[in-house]
């Protein structure tokens, strides 16, 4: 008889919706990025919108690539409004 393991992060499971959002929210961030393309005669400026992830102490961010890859800015606003 297969014996069946006991996961301690199965209490999480039972963990308001609520609960969850006020523990992880400090750790998403909005990401704003302008790109600007010299080549394209109309409508060089393009304005790109998205979100990642606070991954360490430091500050380093997870987020798609093709949200930041190429732009000539980028501003990253953090849960409590802050640049």
């Amino acid at each position: 008889m297969a014996q069946q393991k006991t996961d301690p992060d199965d209490d999480h499971c039972n963990e308001s919706l609520t609960s969850v959002f006020k523990r992880v929210s400090p750790s998403v961030v909005f990401i704003t990025a302008v790109s600007i393309n010299p080549y394209r005669p109309n409508d060089r400026v393009e304005h790109f919108v998205g979100s990642g992830f606070l991954i360490d102490s430091s500050g380093l961010i997870l987020t798609n690539s093709h949200l930041v890859f190429g732009s000539q800015l980028i501003i990253v606003t953090l849960d409590d409004g802050t640049t």
